[in-house]
């Protein structure tokens, strides 16, 4: 009866990969919207730069077979000079944990990546705010809840530059955008780690960005307006 895309990119992807598979598909009706964050509106504390203590990064994602790429970022901290107080903690299950496990194992970073299970939503955003920086390694991505979530808190974001990922996240002013490569991803960590006033703004500025757009009391309402249409 209807189909919603969550960002407008995916209804451009959508169209053209069917285009591709030379597939006539006519939707009745489509609308674009995402329901939006829960998580807390700002931060509850000031974000707090690690001066020198422990610089705590979180990737929380399925450990999938395909799209999302925690190798990149084991293998990334691996590149990181080893004098930084860098450390990377995964939080999810999945078919690859096992596989990452043995990767962090090989390239010896088990001193600097850990691998925690899934946990509660209240939990996860406990644990985002004390951290300093979000990454989100991914082949691909549609309208991501963690990283809503994340700028929602105030939490900066460190993300892969793909679509469309690159059209809500605005390099420098809402998050940043890294190339899918572990060297790209070492050398922005490492050159963050450096200048963490870069990312207490970016703390700032993140919330201000999500605040309309991503609103559920707002954006209820547009779910309920399409629901009513389809019901006459």
């Amino acid at each position: 009866d209807s189909v919603n895309f969550l960002h407008e990119k995916m209804e451009q992807e959508v169209v053209e990969k069917l285009a591709e598979l030379q597939m006539n598909v006519r939707f009745r009706h489509t609308f674009v919207a995402d329901i939006g964050s829960s998580a807390q509106k700002g931060r509850q504390i000031n974000y707090r730069p690690s001066d020198g203590q422990e610089f705590h990064l979180i990737m929380a994602a399925r450990f999938s077979s395909y799209q999302k790429r925690q190798d990149l970022l084991v293998r990334a901290m691996a590149l990181i000079p080893p004098d930084l107080p860098v450390k990377l903690t995964l939080l999810g299950e999945g078919v690859r944990k096992p596989e990452i496990e043995d990767l962090i194992v090989q390239l010896n970073v088990s001193h600097r990546v850990f691998v925690e299970p899934f946990c509660q939503q209240a939990d996860l955003w406990q644990k985002l705010a004390q951290a300093q920086l979000l990454c989100h390694a991914c082949e691909y991505e549609g309208v991501s809840k963690i990283i809503v979530e994340s700028l929602s808190m105030g939490v900066p974001v460190l993300v892969s530059e793909v679509e469309p990922i690159n059209q809500y996240i605005q390099d420098g002013f809402n998050g940043l955008l890294v190339e899918n490569t572990p060297e790209a991803w070492a050398d922005k960590i490492t050159y963050l780690y450096h200048h963490q006033d870069l990312l207490e703004k970016l703390s700032k500025s993140s919330i201000e960005s999500v605040k309309d757009r991503y609103d559920p009391k707002v954006n209820g309402l547009i779910y309920e307006e399409n629901f009513q249409n389809l019901l006459k």
